[in-house]
């Protein structure tokens, strides 16, 4: 356990680790659709935010869209492919901790065609 200080104009005042209060939900996406994962974490700034895949970090390019703003994080992946299948993460840092919220169980679904996420 690390507490940081940080200068604000009230005076000093104790960082906050990243803790995410609004986790990745369950959800249902068709193949070849788009899927958008939100989570939402709070704590003291400055905050990284990375997502990875089967713990392999993941990065934003042409199928891969990675935002975060006011506290939301963001991944989007278009189209969705069987390739896609796997657990997701969304892990913050800062100076004080690191927290994650997870998906549980993301796969595609053969009989029915659509993918879901278990939370």
């Amino acid at each position: 356990f690390t507490t940081v200080l940080c200068l604000t104009q009230e005076g000093f005042k104790t960082a906050q680790a990243p803790k995410f209060d609004v986790p990745l939900k369950p959800l249902e996406v068709t193949l070849g659709e788009k899927l958008n994962l939100h989570c939402h974490v709070s704590g003291s700034p400055p905050l990284t935010i990375q997502w990875m895949k089967d713990r392999k970090e993941l990065k934003s390019g042409e199928n891969t869209i990675i935002t975060f703003v006011d506290g939301t994080a963001s991944l989007e992946l278009r189209p969705m492919s069987e390739v896609d299948a796997g657990d997701y993460l969304c892990k913050a840092t800062n100076a004080s901790g690191s927290d994650f919220c997870k998906s549980k169980d993301f796969r595609y679904e053969w009989e029915i065609r659509y993918w879901s996420i278990v939370g």
